[in-house]
């Protein structure tokens, strides 16, 4: 299950994915040439996929911040699509945890994210409407220094 802002946004297919990737360079001296001494840590990419299997125009509001969510005459919601250039995304807590009771305490959060990249739709007769949502951890600059994207809860063993 994955939730932004505490609210819970819709039920998934296939399992989330989250993917923590530590970046670096190499730290280098003249009198070794280009072999390496050390590695200088530069920043840490963090994504969360989410496979959304409710095809709703709530759960489309959640992660098409980019579009214009409005409400039809009659009720009827859409979600436009385009903004401008230079639209801000808004970020959100976002947390990951697991249906399965037996890993429910092995929970992911990310202090701040928001969705990036595209909304696939696929409109087969054979499948169920599933669209992939990638959501991008940013830094909280306010967080402590190795914690200032988010954690992973991990039980006590």
């Amino acid at each position: 299950m994955c939730q932004l802002a505490a609210t819970e946004i819709g039920h998934t297919q296939g399992g989330v994915t989250a993917s923590i990737t530590p970046e670096q360079r190499a730290v280098t001296v003249d009198e070794f040439g280009t072999s390496p001494c050390n590695f200088r840590h530069t920043g840490t990419q963090t994504t969360v996929t989410a496979p959304y299997a409710e095809y709703t125009a709530d759960v489309i509001a959640e992660v098409l911040e980019s579009g214009n969510d409005q409400t039809g005459a009659a009720g009827a919601k859409y979600m436009g699509i385009g903004r401008t250039a230079g639209f801000i995304h808004t970020a959100q807590a976002l947390t990951v945890v697991p249906h399965l009771s037996a890993d429910s305490a092995k929970i992911i959060s990310l202090l701040r994210a928001t969705a990036t990249g595209g909304l696939e739709l696929n409109y087969s007769s054979e499948s169920d409407v599933i669209f992939e949502v990638t959501f991008t951890g940013l830094v909280d600059e306010s967080a402590t220094d190795g914690e200032n994207i988010g954690k992973i809860e991990i039980t006590a063993s």
